[in-house]
């Protein structure tokens, strides 16, 4: 069987699906974009007592917010259908709660439910035409459905309102990916860095750069970025194995190429790629039964 060398893409999407947004209700439309990204309120221990006679009243609004906050709690504890539940009841109570309609959408897009998530977020625009987390998230939706205009608007719209969002850009670097339009894409990625040298999540930024300048043939500075990426995270599989690859596909160094392919197992034990990948050197260097070997702890790791 003629085997082929596998290259690992990495995307890693940067977006507001990881936090959930509690912010201040909105009770109509509003262009004042509401604060986004903080963290989740504890609810409270207590309810609020009544000022005329001291006693607990429980009103409308803190049946509301219970509702809000419990499911914020359920998503962080993983239990998305008890969020989604806990948002419903939420915007049952208060319709107007533009967040409410951004966390939910966010729990659907965690069970794969875009369409729905794509509602929620579209319901959160049209009550606050400013609301950018709902278009983020709703790009990332889009993206996971592939549906590359959409999501390109979405992210060049989060990219208007906020011109330093650094994950705005990473995000429409990956449409760009998916449109097979490099160029803009590594303009985006570069932009990244650019606002974000210290992000920690860097290294994704510099494996997707080098990825799409490897597929613009610019082997040189893909190598370069995949090392970075390495620098920045020593235990980058996805780095080693696209440098690796770079190294034995293009340019011919098989030394190297063997070195990266040799990292990713030691990191990923059941990496088949690797296997496949440094067999497809060992067989360039003539070293016929380690090739084998290899392919065939690749065969078995696929099965």
């Amino acid at each position: 069987m003629k085997r082929l060398l596998i290259v690992v893409m990495v995307f890693g999407l940067v977006s507001s699906l990881a936090v959930m947004v509690g912010c201040s209700k909105a009770k109509v439309p509003q262009a004042k974009e509401e604060p986004a990204l903080v963290k989740i309120e504890k609810i409270e221990s207590t309810p609020k007592k009544s000022a005329n006679t001291g006693l607990s009243t429980p009103t409308k609004v803190e049946s509301e917010e219970e509702a809000f906050k419990k499911g914020g709690k359920a998503y962080k504890n993983n239990d998305l259908n008890s969020a989604i539940s806990n948002f419903t009841k939420a915007i049952e109570l208060d319709p107007m709660r533009v967040a409410a309609y951004n966390n939910r959408g966010i729990a659907y897009n965690d069970l794969n439910k875009y369409d729905e998530a794509i509602l929620d977020f579209n319901k959160a625009i049209e009550m606050n035409p400013k609301y950018l987390p709902a278009y983020n998230n709703r790009g990332v939706s889009h993206l996971k459905l592939k549906m590359y205009p959409e999501a390109l608007s979405d992210f060049t719209k989060v990219i208007e309102l906020d011109p330093k969002n650094f994950g705005a850009y990473n995000n429409r670097g990956k449409v760009y990916s998916g449109l097979k339009k490099y160029p803009k894409a590594i303009a985006d990625y570069t932009k990244v860095i650019e606002l974000d040298p210290k992000n920690i999540k860097a290294y994704n930024t510099y494996n997707n750069r080098g990825s799409d300048y490897r597929l613009l043939g610019k082997y040189l500075e893909a190598i370069a970025d995949f090392t970075k990426a390495i620098e920045l995270d020593p235990n980058d599989v996805y780095a080693y194995n696209n440098r690796g690859f770079a190294y034995a596909y293009f340019l011919k160094k098989y030394t190297e190429a063997l070195s990266d392919f040799t990292k990713v197992i030691e990191l990923d034990p059941k990496n088949f790629e690797a296997y496949n990948n440094r067999g497809k050197v060992y067989e360039s260097l003539g070293k016929n039964k380690e090739a084998e070997a290899d392919f065939a702890k690749s065969d078995a790791l696929m099965k």
